[in-house]
């Protein structure tokens, strides 16, 4: 398998800390009584003519923890919403979906079991969590929480334009053989002595990002294209590259598979990196 960026924990408790705190709080968590299930297409009109109107129910807005990360995946975790029916009305429900203030659908998670909400006393609990590792907000299991193009596409423009996500990020090479990647990996392992290229004609570059592109349930965000040529005494053999944030935080790298040579003059070397955010079932 070839070498891929490897995004550092940090950056991941980061970033996902980006999404919760623009997208999941405030969010408005809702039930729907249809079989519908969720795709990455569906917009908030999808469900609303379906949402729940048993007696006793009632829209909902989480609250939301803190961002923790275990086994390389980081969480936040809604506060539990319950109901109980209490009236005329009953409904089966057959998931939830978040929507934000605005109106567009975040997404939707279909239960593996429809919940019976018809009889007086019948109750039901939904407890939402966001979860992020390296590039994907990951979802588990056959009926996981599905997240709307749409809302990708947000949490990608949110993600380039803040300093705790991807905004004046930088990018850099490094020159150790021995340096493999990993996602417990701080900047300072990049940045000690002997570690960041130094060949003549070489300067840490800031990445412009490009507007994001929808593929296959993909959002890809392009950077400009960084081009280094060597012109002068210092050579080196470059075997891969990193990434700082605003604050000089690692954001991840990525070793190469075969080592590019910077040893003569005029040799060049490219980088044109693609940030990938998906929802994985």
């Amino acid at each position: 398998m070839p070498n891929q960026l490897i995004i550092c924990d940090d950056a991941i408790v980061r970033q996902l800390g980006v999404l919760k705190d623009n997208m999941l709080s405030g969010s408005e968590l809702r039930l729907y009584k249809a079989n519908i299930t969720p795709a990455h297409g569906h917009v908030v009109d999808d469900y609303t003519p379906s949402e729940a109107d048993f007696t006793g129910y009632g829209g909902a807005t989480p609250s939301w923890t803190a961002v923790t990360i275990a086994s390389n995946r980081a969480q936040a975790t809604g506060s539990p919403i319950s109901w109980t029916k209490n009236g005329a009305a009953g409904n089966t429900i057959y998931g939830y979906y978040l929507r934000r203030p605005s109106g567009y659908l975040i997404g939707a998670k279909k239960f593996a079991s429809a919940v019976d909400m018809n009889d007086d006393g019948d109750n039901m609990t939904v407890q939402p969590i966001g979860t992020l590792v390296d590039q994907a907000i990951k979802n588990s299991g056959s009926s996981s929480f599905v997240w709307s193009n749409y809302a990708l596409q947000q949490f990608a423009d949110v993600l380039v334009g803040t300093p705790e996500g991807l905004w004046s990020c930088s990018l850099h090479l490094f020159k150790d053989a021995a340096l493999t990647p990993s996602r417990s990996d701080t900047a300072s392992i990049y940045t000690g002595l002997g570690v960041e290229a130094d060949f003549s004609g070489y300067g840490a570059v800031g990445l412009g990002w490009q507007s994001d592109v929808l593929n296959s349930n993909q959002i890809r965000i392009p950077a400009n294209q960084i081009v280094w040529i060597k012109s002068g005494a210092t050579g080196n053999t470059i075997y891969g590259y990193f990434i700082l944030d605003y604050y000089g935080r690692l954001v991840g790298a990525k070793k190469y598979d075969t080592p590019v040579a910077m040893t003569a003059n005029g040799q060049q070397h490219t980088v044109q990196l693609v940030y990938t955010i998906e929802s994985e079932l």
